[in-house]
């Protein structure tokens, strides 16, 4: 972790920050009334940014073979990995196995999709299961991280390079994978259980400390997608179906 991403830290965990907390959440218009508990029962800024909702503020369709959204965000699709391991993102072009690590891993996903969700500082930044599953592996790539925004996205190939959790689950349809990218200043992508495997749909499975971004990888033939069409998305929001 460089530097800057140290003091950040250290500035968001201080009793100081407490103050900021009711001007950042007026300025992002943050819907106060879905919070677990009032702004001035937040120690700091962080513990705000990781903030947990009510019971029932992101309902979802519990159908087992609907894929809903892990997050709150922007949805982005890329509508087919090419077989030569290939995808564009805001011009660039990206290679899956890179991503991932290897040809042996991304090679399950040639021909398939790719749901690319980024959250902004307002967003939620809890991260849940956006199918029921199991965890077959988790492993984190990369360290310096450049800006995912459409900026970071349009300059740089952060998305191929920054920190981020590779998560693959084995669903209804198959195999998937789920990978937590951070952004500039915030490689803390934190993974809440440490030996779980089975998880239920919608369950939290970790958090970013800031924005930052998901991406959702499916097999060819597997997701049927509602609309590709880019477009802001909360949570336990139905995205398409499983082919089964």
């Amino acid at each position: 972790m460089n530097l800057l991403s140290v003091l950040l830290k250290r500035l968001t965990r201080s009793k100081l920050s407490k103050r900021i907390i009711p001007w950042y959440a007026g300025y992002y218009q943050v819907e106060l009334g879905e919070l677990d508990r009032p702004v001035r029962d937040f120690p700091h800024l962080e513990s705000f940014f990781t903030r947990c909702l009510v019971d029932g503020a992101r309902p979802f369709e519990p159908a087992a073979d609907v894929v809903v959204s892990p997050v709150d965000g922007r949805l982005s699709v890329v509508s087919e990995i090419s077989p030569q391991d290939r995808f564009v993102v805001k011009g660039k072009t990206y290679r899956l196995s890179r991503l991932v690590g290897s040809e042996a891993k991304a090679a399950p996903f040639y021909g398939g999709r790719i749901l690319i969700i980024y959250l902004s500082p307002a967003d939620y930044h809890r991260i849940h299961l956006p199918l029921a599953a199991r965890e077959l592996e988790h492993y984190r790539l990369g360290g310096f991280s450049w800006p995912v925004n459409d900026w970071g996205l349009k300059w740089t190939r952060g998305l191929g390079t920054n920190h981020r959790l590779i998560s693959r689950f084995e669903s209804l349809g198959g195999e998937f994978l789920m990978i937590s990218v951070g952004a500039l200043n915030v490689n803390s992508i934190v993974r809440l259980a440490k030996d779980q495997v089975d998880y239920v749909k919608m369950e939290n499975y970790g958090y970013f400390s800031f924005g930052s971004t998901i991406i959702l990888v499916f097999p060819p033939d597997r997701l049927d997608l509602y609309s590709d069409t880019p477009r802001v998305v909360r949570a336990g929001e139905s995205l398409g179906r499983i082919i089964l």
